[in-house]
């Protein structure tokens, strides 16, 4: 089969749970699936932007039209056909055409199409935003492009649901695939190295770390209350909550944060300093409110790091009812009682192993070959 792989959401992109995801994907469709022919597809009316280097096997196709005018066309003229495009520069015809985060992608009806959800957060917290996203959104049209799919990848049984219940797509339009997670994150036992990272970012021995993109939903306001209240209660170890991750205004509103001493902003962190960072913290922390999947939980599972999670979205279906201590978001004193018994219990604790156990079960190639299996099954009928 010829099979499309859409990679426009790469394009002018910052790093973000998509990007990692359409990124360790696509390389491991490369390498997991040798019978079939991948084509990438991109558009920039002003070039590529993303790293052409981890890009150098692929088979890029890409086109050159001014982005706001295409997805204009795409959405409301259904036109041009994507892989009409794709087919004309490669000169074969298209079997499948595979939208790794939902943009308008129309094609012709001998082609198949699959479209993959992360999340409907855009859907149930509209107003966490800004007006450009939003406009996008309406641009979107995520429930055209849902129904107009052959078949509909969701990242999670809960963004299965929400799918249903929000653009009533049939059930059995539907495949789950939960993320793998890179083999990078392990436990790291060398000193010298955990040291360096404290030495690097000025932390503390001992911090509360919690990774994100800095916006509403992730509810970063009462994790900080959270934190400064376990500090009341233990004020000679004075805990630092350690937040990495970057604001994005152009998508997201940013939320306001009380300024706080014990409270720091690393930004972006790149993978091999997020690795020393879990093997660093006292625990990890996710007090989101809503989540699609939830990456860091299980990376930091993987690192042999004590998890506290809320159950929203679908964070207790990817932790697993073992693997974490479960907290209600929004509750302040529960965050807080959590956090105490995630660090007096420490890493040493058996439920801490079973749950690097549990999460080395999430891999790439597991998901790149379920994903083969679902575009080819759509494309044999």
């Amino acid at each position: 089969m010829n099979i499309v792989i859409d990679i426009r959401p790469l394009i002018h992109a910052k790093i973000s749970g998509v990007t990692v995801y359409i990124s360790n994907l696509s390389l491991q469709l490369l390498r997991t699936d040798k019978h079939n022919k991948y084509y990438f597809y991109y558009n920039s009316f002003s070039g590529l932007e993303f790293e052409k280097k981890a890009f150098k096997k692929f088979k890029m196709i890409g086109t050159r039209y001014p982005n706001k005018f295409f997805n204009l066309c795409l959405s409301l003229l259904r036109w041009p056909k994507l892989d009409k495009l794709v087919a004309k520069k490669i000169g074969k015809n298209i079997d499948a055409f595979v939208v790794l985060d939902p943009r308008p992608a129309p094609v012709s009806k001998n082609c198949s199409k699959i479209t993959v959800f992360h999340d409907l957060s855009f859907e149930r917290y509209p107003n966490n935003f800004s007006l450009k996203t939003r406009l996008w959104h309406k641009i979107l049209r995520p429930k055209k492009e849902a129904l107009s799919s052959d078949k509909i990848i969701a990242v999670s049984e809960f963004t299965k649901n929400e799918l249903i219940n929000y653009y009533k797509a049939p059930e059995e339009k539907f495949d789950v695939i939960y993320h793998g997670v890179s083999r990078k994150f392990q436990k790291i036992e060398n000193a010298q190295r955990l040291e360096e990272i404290r030495e690097k970012y000025s932390l503390k021995k001992k911090f509360i770390l919690t990774i994100s993109t800095i916006e509403p939903r992730k509810n970063l306001q009462t994790l900080i209350k959270a934190v400064e209240k376990l500090n009341e209660k233990h004020e000679e170890n004075d805990y630092e909550l350690i937040i990495a991750g970057l604001k994005n205004p152009k998508i997201f509103k940013t939320p306001v944060l009380t300024e706080k001493s014990f409270v720091k902003f690393l930004g972006y962190v790149p993978l091999s300093d997020k690795l020393l960072l879990y093997n660093a913290a006292e625990c990890y922390c996710c007090a989101s409110f809503y989540e699609g999947f939830g990456f860091p939980i299980l990376e930091a599972m993987k690192c042999g790091c004590p998890v506290v999670t809320s159950r929203a979205g679908s964070l207790s279906e990817i932790a697993g009812e073992e693997n974490a201590l479960f907290i209600d978001p929004y509750d302040i004193n529960d965050i807080t009682n959590a956090l105490e018994v995630a660090i007096l219990r420490g890493r040493e604790d058996e439920r801490v192993e079973k749950a690097r156990e549990y999460a080395r079960g999430f891999s790439w190639r597991k998901c790149a070959m379920k994903t083969v299996k679902v575009i080819s099954e759509r494309s044999a009928i």
